[in-house]
């Protein structure tokens, strides 16, 4: 993992509210990250295969997917799609969901990656 995609996700860790985090690489590898025990590491990693498998799906079919959301009852997955299969995926508490802290971490991502 490169040190962009470490620091980008240090600094998800980092956010109050952002219960996991975790990306797809472009040479198609997976990284994760947990900040609570009721997610672990595994989980997540298990969970951005499935996600990345749905948006290539999505792709397939020419369904724009750049943004991705799925609302649970408390919290929601969010995910960024970009060229390539590349994928940033956050697990965060409905309150921030939409806060600028969110956007923005997808923003930096978009250029760590780019």
């Amino acid at each position: 993992m490169n040190a962009s995609i470490q620091s980008w996700m240090e600094r998800a860790a980092a956010i109050g509210g952002v219960l996991a985090c975790g990306a797809r690489l472009a040479d198609r590898s997976f990284v994760a990250g947990s900040s609570r025990e009721d997610y672990p590491e595994a989980q997540v990693l298990q969970a951005l295969r499935d996600l990345s498998e749905v948006a290539y799906a999505l792709q397939q079919n020419r369904i724009a997917a750049e943004h991705l959301r799925w609302t649970f009852e408390n919290g929601q997955i969010r995910c960024l799609t970009q060229p390539g299969g590349v994928m940033a995926a956050l697990l965060v508490s409905r309150e921030i969901a939409d806060s600028p802290e969110i956007e923005q971490l997808f923003a930096d991502f978009a250029l760590a990656v780019s």
